[in-house]
């Protein structure tokens, strides 16, 4: 166990280190509160080592020097009675025991200190601005062990920026917006969307307006970013979506069009009808504001246009389209082709 733990954390550059102030220290199951507004800060706990086999004090020193952004905290532990370290074997600090991510070991947590602060960043640094933070922290007047080491014992196998505490300015708005729908879709549809936001994305409030009507919220806080819209039959519908990011930064409502689609075209039954004269008649129903390119195909692979593309001046018309090239000794496949102007 050990008896003197002592950190050092080097603030970095972009934070304003006038405006530093310690918010709490402790180690095991003990919290040590700390009034507000204190940079520097020193008591005496007492403490019951290995459940009241040994009863000693830990001295807490923590401090900043705010002429260079270091913090200094240490961790030391006396004997009441001799105001020496108590034996060698005894400590604030037992070893951390082995976890198991299947069950809750018992002294778990025991092995564990912290100092926690706050402080402000500079004002003039602009979105996406990383801050990292790391400490060095020594056991015992033992190895100086930076928090970011791959290996705790060995600085030699470098460092890991994943162990890094990592905080990312993000004083910009999300920009969310509604990706492009085909100008077509059917009467189900997956509709996506996306921000830039450096801190990440908590919600997105997304709306929907049908043509001639008015925006109404389709989805509201809801963290993904794709969703599936049922629509009506031959509808023309408008999408706009709201990012609220991590910092809680939420895009001003300002309906805006950022995607366009006429849903609810499903399908269209194409009826081939042999003719007398032992050609093929094609018919479909057709719907205003599409136009329709029939095409044929002798494998399915290479397609030419039959005939020229068809629209309608009403609502629905029935068309029909007769392949003069068509003949009963091949096969030959057919497909149309819609779209909206």
């Amino acid at each position: 166990p050990a008896q003197v733990v002592t950190i050092r954390d080097r603030l970095p550059d972009e934070l304003d280190w006038g405006t530093f102030e310690l918010l709490e220290a402790g180690f095991g199951d003990i919290t040590i509160p700390i009034e507000p507004g204190r940079r520097h800060f020193e008591t005496v706990v007492d403490y019951a080592y290995q459940d009241h086999q040994y009863d000693f004090e830990i001295e807490v020193h923590v401090e900043i020097s705010i002429e260079n952004g270091e913090i200094f905290a240490i961790f030391y532990t006396l004997d009441p009675e001799t105001e020496l370290p108590p034996p060698v074997h005894i400590g604030f600090l037992p070893p951390e025991p082995e976890k198991d991510p299947e069950e809750i070991v018992p002294g778990q947590g025991r092995g564990q200190g912290y100092i926690a602060y706050a402080v402000y960043p500079h004002e003039d640094l602009t979105s996406g601005t990383e801050i990292r933070n790391i400490a060095t922290i020594q056991f015992d007047f033992g190895l100086d062990i930076d928090t970011n080491q791959v290996n705790p014992l060995d600085k030699s196998e470098g460092t890991d920026p994943n162990l890094e505490a990592l905080v990312t300015i993000d004083s910009g708005f999300p920009m969310a917006s509604v990706d492009l729908l085909p100008d077509i879709s059917p009467s189900r549809f997956n509709v996506t969307w996306d921000a830039n936001s450096p801190s990440g994305m908590r919600s997105y409030d997304v709306y929907v307006r049908p043509a001639g009507g008015s925006w109404s919220p389709w989805l509201v806080g809801y963290t993904g970013s794709s969703a599936t819209y049922s629509a009506d039959p031959y509808s023309d519908y408008e999408f706009y979506a709201i990012g609220t990011n991590n910092v809680g930064v939420s895009d001003a409502y300002m309906p805006v069009v950022q995607a366009y689609t006429t849903a609810g075209v499903d399908s269209v039954d194409l009826l081939p009808m042999h003719t007398p004269d032992q050609k093929v008649e094609l018919s479909w129903i057709a719907h205003f504001g599409f136009s329709y390119q029939l095409q044929s195909s002798m494998d399915q692979v290479s397609w030419i246009n039959v005939g020229p593309v068809q629209s309608t001046s009403n609502a629905t018309e029935l068309i029909i389209y007769k392949d003069e090239q068509y003949s009963m000794t091949n096969n030959k496949f057919y497909r149309l082709l819609i779209s909206s102007p």
